[in-house]
């Protein structure tokens, strides 16, 4: 069986589920483009995070405590974003 590597990571689909018609051709270009765009947006917001953070405890009166936790929770669901895609 030909093995397939996908930009998303996926690297053990086989040829024989393309050509199974379960992932349609246009749709497959719709799933490559929103895949690099969601990860364009992560990226972003991954690199942005540290530099707003004194910002928006001030803008929102937000404590010490809630940035952790906000600062947590973003990482920690970045990391899960993360796996899928192989990193």
């Amino acid at each position: 069986m030909v093995k397939l590597i996908i930009l998303c990571g996926f690297n053990s689909l086989s040829a024989d589920w393309f050509a199974g018609g379960i992932v349609k051709p246009r749709h497959r270009n719709t799933i490559l483009i929103m895949s690099w765009l969601m990860y364009g947006l992560f990226y972003l917001n991954r690199v942005n995070i540290a530099p707003v953070i004194p910002l928006m405890r001030e803008d929102l009166g937000l404590s010490y405590n809630q940035i952790g936790w906000i600062t947590a929770a973003f990482y920690g669901l970045y990391t899960c974003a993360q796996l899928p895609a192989g990193y």
